[in-house]
């Protein structure tokens, strides 16, 4: 799902996490990094976001992103138990 590889370009099909300065993160990248603060404090699925969030949708996300990024927080705060 994420680009591997942030100082090469983004591959095709490819989300990248990082900003242009390759420092900060990209609205994809803190959208994850969202979900998963958003999941550990709540304990909520944020897979029950949904496509249709709203803050994924206004951040430029397309709702196959925004679906992906919030398996991968829930993927992550699995592992995290």
């Amino acid at each position: 799902m994420a680009d591997a590889n942030p100082y090469d370009g983004i591959d095709p099909g490819r989300l990248g996490l990082w900003a242009d300065d390759h420092y900060h993160g990209s609205s994809a990248g803190y959208y994850l990094e969202a979900l998963t603060i958003f999941g550990r404090v709540t304990g909520y699925d944020v897979r029950q976001l949904g496509a249709g969030e709203r803050s994924a949708a206004d951040l430029g996300l397309t709702g196959e992103q925004a679906v992906a990024l919030q398996r991968i927080a829930w993927e992550t705060l699995r592992q995290d138990r």
